[in-house]
């Protein structure tokens, strides 16, 4: 989802470095919500598609 948002934009050793940054983000915030908040999420597709999403439009 975040690589459609900046695709065109960025050289392939900044979708390199971006990916970097997004898993380990992503890491962080599903850590938080499932585990400090008690989200339940049945699927997971919620917490990675709305992480994508925001991530993608804060990185452009």
């Amino acid at each position: 989802i975040s690589f459609g948002a900046v695709l065109g934009k960025v050289s392939p050793v900044q979708l390199l470095v971006m990916t970097l940054f997004e898993m380990t983000l992503y890491a962080i915030n599903e850590y938080i919500l499932l585990n400090v908040f008690g989200a339940r999420d049945a699927g997971g597709s919620m917490v990675i598609h709305v992480f994508g999403a925001y991530f993608g439009l804060t990185i452009t």
